[in-house]
């Protein structure tokens, strides 16, 4: 590729863009696999034996419900992050085949990923 113009300023950014929806997605994958362990730690001192005789009902049915959101919500993180990591990368060979024939196309469908999944995670 011939370095004129813009040429290395444009493949370096899409680089940069590139490592940015890489971090996020990672950024994402993290944070479910360490709510999954927090979850399951938690879980795991709920089921200790209580010194008391009898284990109240509800306390059960609460920590099956809350084990169960902890689960569903570590499952969207870590999708929501793979989806991100794969949207990057697909991005960033379609970037560069653009580049290479000086042409661009603004990121709409990355934006439009981003605002439904703080959505999706802030519950609204």
């Amino acid at each position: 590729i011939a370095n004129t113009g813009s040429t290395a300023r444009d493949h370096l950014a899409n680089e940069r863009t590139f490592l940015a929806w890489s971090r996020t997605g990672l950024g994402f994958v993290g944070l479910g696999i360490a709510l999954e362990t927090f979850g399951y730690q938690r879980s795991s001192q709920q089921q200790q034996p209580q010194q008391q005789p009898q284990q109240q009902p509800l306390s059960a049915i609460a920590a099956h419900v809350t084990s169960s959101n902890d689960r569903l919500a570590s499952a969207t993180l870590i999708g929501m992050g793979g989806m991100f990591l794969a949207f990057g990368t697909v991005r960033y060979f379609n970037v560069l085949r653009l580049l290479t024939q000086g042409k661009f196309q603004p990121n709409t469908k990355g934006i439009g990923m981003m605002v439904a999944s703080s959505a999706i995670i802030t519950g609204t």
